[in-house]
């Protein structure tokens, strides 16, 4: 939840690469960055990068509110809506 209510007020997100949840969220780090779970040197490396880049912020701020829509309740409830559909068609 703490990365879809970032991206929902349009924060840049830097997140460990963990097993469920970071890498579909952020799209394969399209939406935020990405650094292995453990890896101390990728996210030191990372945090500056992206404090320092107002283009990357605002970039990623732009493409945050993009992808926190896709996890909204319009389009929650239209895949949930579209999934009923299918399972009450067979």
């Amino acid at each position: 939840m703490a990365l879809l209510e970032a991206l929902a007020l349009g924060k840049p997100v830097i997140a460990a690469d963990c097993p469920t949840g970071p890498r579909e969220i952020l799209g394969d780090g399209r939406f935020g960055v990405l650094f292995q779970v453990g890896a101390v040197d990728e996210l030191a490396d990372a945090m500056p990068r992206v404090l320092g880049d107002a283009a990357l912020q605002r970039r990623m701020k732009t493409c945050a509110l993009a992808r926190a829509e896709e996890y909204g309740i319009d389009a929650s409830n239209a895949r949930f809506a579209r999934c009923a559909e299918a399972l009450l068609s067979r």
